[in-house]
């Protein structure tokens, strides 16, 4: 009887270890394509299939790709302190705050396609490319630094449509760094400072929650509303209403110097 026993706590172990066990993703593995099925050699790294992924190595894309194309729904990617590299560079004027990006035909770091919903991408650093993630489904991102792309982390869907944001810099990208489109949700401790365009560019039915938004070109924070919300020296001018635009309060914010 106990020996039965063992047996079947030794197997409920493995399968529940098989069951969060993830999937390594490598540059090689990356060049050599079959990570999911109808995943062909070079980039995109293309998951096909739910689970759980991780990188263990940088990622490298050549002109002209995206970084890692999800299609499947409830896809976790950790890139697990690692980074996904794109071929465009970007420089900051300072006296201007205007920052400038070499085109390249590279879309995406991370593109979470129109049917992976339940998507969660968190915990590296995506750089070089049009967007550092860019959403068509609910999807959730966490812990990860954008910079140094044409635009931060992007949603580009239909009304309502549902995201979260958590632990995000989104920093020195020629556009805006964060930008929501017109997905609804929450954005807490994250930071998007120094870009292009606008620090965050929101609907009304966007949340904000210990966020910071420090000298961007266009307005600190656009739409929106929120708590513990920092934004200063942002637009073009000493205008400090460029700070916030449409900007909903619910106290404790500051602008510039000046709490509301």
């Amino acid at each position: 009887m106990n020996f039965t026993r063992t047996l079947i706590a030794a197997a409920l172990i493995a399968s529940g270890s098989a069951a969060f066990a993830q999937a390594a993703i490598t540059q090689n593995m990356a060049v050599a394509g079959g990570v999911t099925p109808g995943d062909t050699a070079g980039f995109p790294v293309t998951i096909s299939q739910p689970g759980s992924y991780k990188l263990t190595s940088n990622l490298f894309v050549p002109e002209g790709s995206i970084g890692v194309s999800i299609t499947a729904a409830n896809v976790t990617l950790d890139l697990n302190g690692f980074s996904i590299i794109g071929p465009s560079t970007c420089t900051r004027v300072y006296n201007t705050k205007a920052v400038t990006c070499v085109y390249t035909g590279s879309f995406a770091g991370v593109a979470v396609g129109s049917n992976a919903a339940g998507a969660k991408v968190r915990g590296g650093t995506v750089k070089g490319f049009q967007s550092g993630v860019s959403s068509y489904a609910s999807a959730s991102v966490e812990d990860i630094t954008a910079t140094f792309n044409m635009q931060g982390v992007s949603f580009s869907v239909s009304a309502g449509t549902s995201f979260r944001l958590s632990g995000i810099n989104a920093s020195y990208n020629s556009g805006n760094g964060i930008d929501t489109g017109s997905a609804v949700g929450t954005i807490e401790r994250s930071q998007s400072n120094h870009n292009g365009g606008k620090g965050i560019n929101a609907q009304s039915g966007v949340t904000l929650f210990n966020v910071e938004a420090i000298e961007n070109f266009g307005h600190g924070v656009d739409g929106a509303a929120g708590h513990a919300v920092y934004a200063t020296g942002n637009g073009n001018g000493t205008n400090p209403a460029q700070n916030f635009y449409g900007f909903r309060s619910m106290g404790n914010n500051l602008n510039g110097t000046t709490q509301f």
